[in-house]
């Protein structure tokens, strides 16, 4: 999804050639909306730097992040993409959490310990991070 304009869909592909990039296909909205196609596509996440179309599509029903650039350089693994989830009403329901914050901790520890063998309910983002980690784990390596 780029806001571009198809005047720049050659250099654009050459780009996404020279780094390698598994892109399958790809939009230009020409600064318009990308809603419309995040639908089509039946996408599952969104990602971009802009808040305001991340809002949108989360407006819209569909999970989206606001991504920032680093500020300072970080040694990443170059094997593997390494990716946290906050636990907390993006895995998980955020149950647990809110009753800490109405009833306290010690009602907390009651309630986790009365319900220890009850699984939290599914967050927004449980049903992506499955299908990513499935998709992920049956990948076949590429050769290149």
């Amino acid at each position: 999804m780029t806001n571009n304009h198809a005047q720049v869909g050659v250099r654009l592909i050459n780009s996404i050639n020279h780094y390698g990039l598994s892109i399958e296909r790809f939009c230009m909205t020409g600064g318009k909306s990308p809603i419309g196609y995040l639908k089509a596509y039946l996408t599952n996440l969104y990602l971009s730097k802009d808040p305001e179309k991340v809002e949108e599509a989360i407006e819209e029903g569909i999970a989206a992040a606001t991504m920032f650039q680093m500020k300072k350089e970080l040694t990443l693994s170059d094997k593997q993409l390494r990716v946290a989830f906050d636990g907390d009403a993006v895995l998980f329901s955020d149950e647990s959490e809110q009753i800490v914050k109405l009833h306290g901790l010690d009602t907390f520890f009651e309630h986790e310990k009365k319900y220890e063998k009850t699984p939290l309910a599914k967050a927004a983002m449980s049903d992506v991070i499955r299908r990513a980690t499935r998709n992920v784990n049956t990948a076949q390596p590429t050769r290149g």
